[in-house]
């Protein structure tokens, strides 16, 4: 085995602290490398990471990107797998590459990861969290659909997007005849009340 790795430094956003990435493990440190944050441990060694996509830092692998969340612990940081369409080869010359830029509109939202390697470019666009819990309930994964609405660091929109969640897996359960399921989400709603 032996070889380097792709262990080094990925600043992360606002400058003032850096994941410090060697094999498998990650790890925030200050600019003088004292540990400052939590450590996440990813399934193999990454072909690349990015960490300005704040609050989410991108592990890219030769099948798929995972997507971690900063914000939650080593162990519930993992939110999300993108998997690429062909393989990302280690045998290809040259490494991967990842970088971001400033969509149209400007804004975090409108953030675009680009990920390059050999004559292989794969575009990755943030999806917004509406978005997300409505393709989530489409598909059935009602409580994923929860999940993704308590990731909002907006409190009013994710009030908003649970009390919606809530609302809509309840309705599509009843449609399905689950009732006593339908009625745990329905009771998590504002207004819906035991008795109903």
């Amino acid at each position: 085995e032996g070889g380097e790795g792709r262990q080094g430094l990925v600043p992360l956003p606002g400058g003032q602290s850096c994941l410090l990435v060697a094999g498998d493990l990650g790890m925030t440190v200050s600019g003088e490398g004292e540990p400052t944050g939590s450590v996440v441990q990813f399934p193999a060694e990454p072909e690349a990471v990015h960490a300005s996509c704040d609050p989410y830092l991108l592990a890219v692998f030769a099948k798929s990107v995972y997507v971690y969340d900063s914000r939650k612990g080593p162990r519930d940081s993992h939110s999300q797998t993108l998997n690429l369409p062909i393989f990302l080869s280690p045998n290809k010359p040259g490494r991967v590459v990842v970088e971001s830029m400033m969509g149209s509109g400007g804004s975090s939202s409108s953030v675009l990861v680009v990920v390059a390697h050999g004559t292989d470019l794969f575009f990755l666009a943030r999806t917004g969290l509406e978005d997300q819990c409505r393709e989530a309930l489409r598909q059935g994964r009602h409580e994923e659909c929860l999940a993704i609405a308590e990731t909002s660091s907006r409190e009013e929109e994710r009030v908003e997007l649970e009390q919606n969640s809530r609302a809509e897996a309840g309705i599509a359960l009843l449609h399905q005849g689950r009732t006593r399921e339908a009625l745990g989400y329905l009771r998590g709603c504002a207004g819906f009340g035991a008795e109903q």
